[in-house]
């Protein structure tokens, strides 16, 4: 009788163990199957941050003679597609310093970037965006080509961010919107319906 008892329980025992090591060997499966699907999503991850990387550096920088004219293209090119979207793209921007070493000049200003519509002789701002920038271009050959276009962060660093990038003597106006607005608006206005009313 005991023995059968202790058979039973031997045989209980050995299926057990048999179901735990199986359980075990699946979990391991599933585990090293997520372990590649994990490296695999990291490689392709990584191989599109490098081809983007790749693209921008690719990326040929327009020339401009002017620099008012290259930072005018640069406030706008950097600006299509952030926005509600309009018919005309336009901007305004006031030059709060121009900081030239050598052959890199950086320009502190504050932009305004509009984009407009024009319906039953109406002309309507449908979208906008207003902060200080930092410009920074190459100029070889007396041209300019866009080197880094930077805008502040948002929310809470936004004020500490500017103070981080723009120089001192500029933080009172490159903090303060509300003094350049009303005069950057009219000259946006104005491109537009120059731009919509042309014969």
């Amino acid at each position: 009788m005991y023995k059968y008892i202790l058979l039973i329980v031997l045989m209980l025992t050995i299926f057990s163990g048999c179901n735990n090591l199986k359980l075990e060997d699946e979990s391991e499966a599933t585990l090293n199957n997520t372990n590649t699907e994990n490296e695999n999503t990291d490689t392709l991850f990584d191989e599109n941050l490098e081809d983007n990387s790749l693209e921008n550096n690719n990326e040929e920088s327009k020339l401009y003679s002017d620099l008012e004219d290259a930072i005018s293209n640069a406030i706008i090119e950097n600006n299509i597609g952030r926005y509600t979207e309009g018919e005309y793209q336009t901007e305004s921007h006031v030059n709060l310093l121009i900081d030239e070493n050598d052959d890199v000049v950086t320009v502190y200003t504050m932009a305004l970037y509009t984009e407009y519509t024009f319906k039953a002789k109406l002309l309507k701002n449908v979208s906008e965006g207003h902060y200080p920038v930092a410009i920074t271009f190459l100029k070889k050959d007396s041209y300019y080509s866009l080197i880094e276009y930077w805008r502040p962060l948002g929310g809470n660093e936004y004020a500490n961010s500017i103070r981080g990038r723009f120089p001192e003597s500029t933080w009172d106006k490159a903090l303060d919107t509300q003094q350049f607005i009303e005069s950057q608006l009219k000259e946006t206005e104005k491109k537009a319906l120059d731009y919509f009313t042309k014969e």
